[in-house]
């Protein structure tokens, strides 16, 4: 479940500074998780999550894909929101969502996919 709220459009401003535990702990509430959910979900330990939420720590990049894969978000997502990779002016998170959705699927369904969403344009042009 890919969660996008009010603090990620506004995070995504390239003059804000993003709050990365209060972040995490919007994205575990949106799940209904505490704590040792996520642990759990990402194979790490409870007191590592809470050392994040409590700002004692940082999480390493290898920790933030854990993170990523427990939430079902693209990695690079969260590597933004903890400010290890750049933020780009014209970042669309729910598109990267997409993109890492279909990157495992097999030839024939992302030509579907891709037939639909030209279908889609299409309706959208003749709406606008």
């Amino acid at each position: 479940m890919y969660v996008i709220n009010n603090r990620d459009k506004q995070s995504f401003d390239m003059t804000k500074k993003i709050d990365f535990p209060g972040w995490l702990q919007e994205q575990m509430d949106a799940r209904g998780w505490g704590q040792a959910d996520l642990a759990n979900r990402a194979g790490i330990n409870r007191q590592v999550v809470w050392g994040w939420l409590n700002r004692r720590k940082k999480p390493t990049e290898e920790y933030l894909v854990k993170i990523a894969n427990a939430f079902e978000i693209p990695p690079q997502e969260i590597l933004r929101v903890a400010g290890v990779l750049p933020i780009e002016a014209n970042h669309d998170p729910l598109t990267e969502a997409i993109l890492h959705l279909i990157h495992d699927l097999d030839t024939d369904t992302k030509n579907d996919i891709l037939e639909y969403a030209k279908y889609l344009k299409g309706r959208n042009k003749r709406k606008g």
